[in-house]
């Protein structure tokens, strides 16, 4: 999917960095290493007596049951990302091995933005310290690969290649679909059983929070909105 980007004269090594990370291919990996991360961290939640699965995991479960319904969400989902990365499929990237370290750097200070722009907006309220750091993570890394797979990968993602092919303009086509799919990803946590009261003041920061992942999608690619949201819950869980 061709995506808008900010034009800027930079170093060759950084722009192969942002080329390489903002790709499906890496977004796929990405995806699947959250992926593995969750199931793991799920299970030493459950064994600590803290079952903790993303919500929309469990919507999906819920009409998918047996252990049938979990394999196909599992295929499902594997096919999805091998759908998003197979037009990269010849493609080659010249990877080095700090740009793991870079990576995750740069997501973690995309994540220290987000939780400053929702401090503002009185987003976070004070509360105890995660007694279970690992079911913490778990819930983390789920939104972060269900969710940024959901409303950034499927919905802003989708609704960008439609509207592209209506003829729209980039700038008003990336507009439209970020705001419809940040706002979908407010109404989800209001009405979606997420946890979040239901409030005019809620829909909006949530709403901020989606334009911010939103951009950040178009922008950086499908993994950097992923480990970003993780990084974020992570941080709001903690703090």
């Amino acid at each position: 999917m061709a995506v808008p980007a900010f034009r800027f004269r930079r170093p060759a090594v950084l722009r192969r960095y942002l080329e390489t990370t903002a790709s499906a291919r890496f977004a796929a990996y990405s995806a699947v290493f959250l992926l593995l991360l969750y199931e793991a961290c799920v299970r030493v939640g459950r064994e600590g007596g803290e079952y903790a699965r993303n919500a929309i995991d469990l919507w999906l479960r819920a009409r998918l049951p047996g252990p049938a319904g979990e394999t196909g969400l599992l295929l499902a989902g594997l096919a999805l990302l091998a759908g998003w990365a197979w037009p990269e499929r010849g493609r080659r990237y010249r990877f080095r091995g700090w740009w793991i370290a870079a990576f995750t750097g740069e997501c973690a200070l995309w994540a220290l933005l987000c939780v400053g722009a929702m401090w503002i907006l009185r987003f976070l309220e004070p509360g105890a310290l995660a007694s279970k750091l690992a079911s913490r993570i778990g819930l983390a890394a789920g939104a972060g690969v269900f969710e940024e797979v959901t409303f950034r990968l499927a919905l802003a993602g989708g609704l960008y290649e439609l509207l592209g092919r209506t003829g729209l303009s980039a700038l008003p086509t990336a507009l439209l679909s970020v705001c419809t799919s940040a706002f979908a990803f407010a109404l989800s946590h209001v009405f979606g059983g997420l946890a979040q009261p239901l409030s005019g003041a809620g829909l909006l920061q949530l709403s901020v929070l989606g334009l911010i992942l939103g951009f950040l999608f178009l922008w950086r690619g499908l993994a950097a909105a992923m480990f970003v949201h993780a990084f974020y819950d992570v941080f709001v869980l903690t703090l």
